[in-house]
């Protein structure tokens, strides 16, 4: 009987094809900021770098959050906020066959490298058809955005490709709720910042501002100032000492060889100043020269 149910056991489960099988392996996670999820299947993962991205898989975001998406076929993908996105389609290229991938955003915002094989993004009113490399897209109220950053973009209404219109370098299109497409213009700085803005990752010690990561301090200078060139730039360095050298009696960031010059007196102990002679300073202890403010 126990053999019997065990046959049938394993019957079934062969029968059943497993995740792995069902779910190709499309890219990976490259990098988030904020609260990422992977939605697979039924279950909610926390996306972290370096994730597996699955065929199957809807990444979706959450407010102040970015996901940075690489691709086998080399494209990349960056959502901003509140963005979610779902895999239509990905076929691998192989020899002389061109590979095919596809995206819809259902929500939010991206920017899109294109890779090496035929690349579309999807809105649940537009496709945008890739002929150029790089591109910003956003679904929002139910219309749809193209900011072509590099090369042509052709976007059209869902279903009708034979009325698309390209959109060139530096232009701009919407699909409108009606299903028309608005003439190209040349897309407005302060909106292409923002955009920029809505899906720039910057690495550590750095923050986007105008469109760019420019570098940033504020939650631990310590560990990311470094010295070069005689002035603070941004690392990990764990040491600063080196860095150090005089103004206005404080320490302040040099590539200083010989900062000991600024040494001064106070409580017992030495100081950063701009004394010209710290060896008033001087006392005898055990044989030995140590600093003081004794007068004497």
């Amino acid at each position: 009987m126990k053999i019997k149910l065990f046959i049938l056991f394993l019957s079934i489960m062969l029968l059943i094809p497993s995740f792995a099988n069902a779910a190709e392996n499309v890219g990976t996670v490259a990098n988030v900021t904020g609260k990422v999820n992977l939605l697979r299947q039924n279950e909610t993962i926390p996306a972290q770098k370096g994730d597996i991205i699955f065929s199957t898989d809807i990444i979706e975001t959450s407010g102040s959050s970015r996901a940075r998406l690489k691709f086998n076929d080399a494209s990349i993908i960056t959502l901003g906020e509140n963005s979610k996105l779902a895999i239509k389609e990905y076929l691998e290229g192989n020899g002389n066959k061109k590979g095919r991938a596809v995206f819809e955003l259902l929500t939010g915002t991206l920017e899109a490298t294109s890779g090496k094989g035929k690349f579309e993004i999807h809105t649940p009113n537009a496709v945008a058809g890739v002929r150029g490399t790089k591109f910003l897209v956003w679904y929002v109220n139910k219309e749809t955005g193209l900011a072509v950053l590099l090369g042509e973009v052709d976007i059209s209404a869902i279903g009708q490709p034979q009325y698309s219109r390209t959109v060139i370098q530096g232009y701009m299109s919407i699909m409108q709720r009606d299903g028309q497409t608005t003439e190209p213009v040349q897309t407005p700085e302060d909106l292409l910042i923002q955009l920029t803005q809505d899906t720039i990752i910057c690495e550590a010690c750095s923050r986007p501002e105008g469109g760019i990561c420019v570098p940033d301090n504020t939650q631990d200078p310590g560990s990311c100032q470094k010295c070069e060139n005689g002035a603070a730039v941004i690392d990990n360095s764990e040491d600063l000492g080196s860095c150090q050298k005089c103004e206005n009696g404080a320490a302040v960031i040099d590539n200083s060889d010989d900062p000991g010059s600024c040494q001064k007196c106070e409580n017992g102990a030495a100081v950063i100043d701009n004394s010209d002679d710290p060896g008033s300073c001087q006392k005898c202890e055990n044989g030995a020269a140590v600093i003081d403010n004794s007068d004497d």
